[in-house]
């Protein structure tokens, strides 16, 4: 007969072992888990249930949902520093386990006016366990912004020298998931990160910093830059797909990856791609990765011809429409042609409901077919007539006429509503178009012959 401290050490000491075998091995960690379930289970210490849920967490919770249910419960009925341990670790899954409002409103009020007294590991825990769960609470109008205001006042006013590179990591996940940037936090971190030895950063803790001051906005030369030397000085393979292709759209999206120092990281990071297996690579990841070669216009033809092989192989449904849409305006941009992809790429966005693309989108789409040269029929013959229940913007309206002229696509309707568009225009009429722009419009209007009122100026 299995006692409790029995179950307790196997979960402890074996179940890993277990997990990483693989589902085969479920049942047997099941039958430990169904006994747990019944007992009293607040006999354990905080201590032993974090060595439970990290156990549950490694087979994947949802084996177990009755287990997780009582443990969920038993969080809002300690105080809040063992609630807090089980709750962290417990993350996703309590959202599942019907906590009442007010416990959850009651544990974020401890939280925050306990927030002070916690050891670094849990100040970084909690954070990271309230922004994964913000769809919970904002179903629950519950706003986690006061003790994320409390934690950055405490946080930006201390030394983090007692902050490991993972609890600095999920601390700027946090906040940027969030979207909340507090300079003296960050302020904080940055002049921490700088005195650290960044070789002792496991690649995802790399990833995590740079992803967080990239979605804040937060632009620090000196850090990008030790950290695109210390990846280069890694084996790229040591890295999710998600990982890489989140650490370049951070080097594009913060806009210093033009800079000598950063053209390196993108042609190390290409050097390596192109001999990985993309199966590995997920839809947005493989759309993430062209897309930030393409906005630091770093054309590498190599990578994206063997990205481009992969996704001819692809089931293309996977694809969101933004993915597909970036997907296409990355070979357009950076003017690299594969026909096939294109047909297929084509073919796929013939078949879908046109209506969940966005203005934005279709524009992309036109325009980078008319940048290679591709015309598809049917594609074109799907397009139009969604385009003409969209109101673009004067940007899309060039991108759009530009395509259908520089291909050679007459559609009236169209072209008379994206006249009406253009005769729209306030001002000075020019849509805040630059002289380019306008130029190519007038151009794209002339050569289609859409009774123009007459062409328009630039700014």
């Amino acid at each position: 007969m299995w006692t409790a401290c029995d179950i307790m050490y196997f979960f402890r000491h074996i179940v890993w072992a277990y997990a990483s075998l693989g589902s085969a091995y479920h049942s047997t960690c099941a039958v430990f888990a169904d006994d747990l379930a019944q007992r009293k289970l607040d006999i354990y210490p905080a201590q032993q249930l974090e060595h439970l849920v990290w156990a549950l967490e490694a087979l994947g919770t949802e084996h177990h949902p009755e287990l997780c249910k009582r443990l969920a419960q038993l969080v809002v009925q300690k105080t809040y520093s063992d609630a807090l341990k089980t709750l962290i670790l417990l993350q996703e899954k309590a959202q599942a386990a019907n906590i009442p409002k007010q416990d959850l409103i009651a544990l974020m009020a401890s939280l925050e006016s306990n927030f002070h007294t916690l050891e670094p590991m849990y100040q970084s825990n909690i954070l990271h366990c309230y922004a994964k769960l913000r769809n919970f609470f904002q179903r629950l109008r519950i706003d986690p912004r006061p003790l994320f205001e409390e934690a950055a006042e405490v946080m930006s006013s201390t030394c983090l020298a007692e902050f490991n590179s993972q609890d600095l990591a999920k601390t700027g996940w946090a906040f940027a998931t969030l979207g909340f940037r507090h300079q003296g936090l960050l302020d904080r971190m940055t002049a921490d990160i700088l005195a650290r030895d960044l070789s002792t950063f496991l690649p995802q803790e790399l990833v995590n910093l740079v992803w967080a001051f990239a979605t804040l906005g937060f632009k620090h030369d000196i850090i990008f830059h030790r950290v695109a030397d210390e990846v280069m000085t890694r084996d790229l393979n040591s890295f999710e797909p998600r990982g890489v292709t989140n650490l370049i759209w951070s080097f594009a999206t913060i806009g210093i990856g033009s800079k000598e120092h950063e053209k390196q990281l993108f042609k190390y990071i290409s050097q390596n791609v192109i001999y990985q297996d993309l199966a590995l690579y997920k839809p947005q990841e493989i759309a993430n990765l062209l897309w930030a070669f393409a906005t630091m216009d770093l054309r590498d033809e190599t990578m994206f011809q063997h990205i481009a092989r992969e996704l001819i192989t692809r089931d293309l449904s996977t694809f969101k429409p933004q993915e597909i849409s970036n997907t296409i305006w990355s070979f357009g941009r950076l003017n690299i042609i594969n026909n096939r992809m294109f047909a297929s790429m084509a073919v796929e966005i013939a078949s879908r409901d046109l209506a969940t693309f966005q203005n934005q989108s279709l524009s992309n789409i036109t325009w980078s077919y008319a940048k290679v040269g591709v015309i598809h029929d049917e594609m074109f013959a799907r397009l139009s007539p969604e385009m003409l229940l969209r109101s673009f913007q004067p940007h899309q309206v060039a991108n759009v006429s530009w395509a259908y002229a520089t291909l050679g696509i007459r559609h009236e309707q169209l072209g008379a509503h994206l006249q009406a568009e253009v005769d729209s225009w306030e001002g000075d009429g020019s849509g805040g178009l630059a002289t380019q722009e306008s130029s190519e419009l007038n151009w794209a209007l002339g050569m289609l012959n859409f009774n123009s009122k007459g062409h328009i100026t630039s700014t």
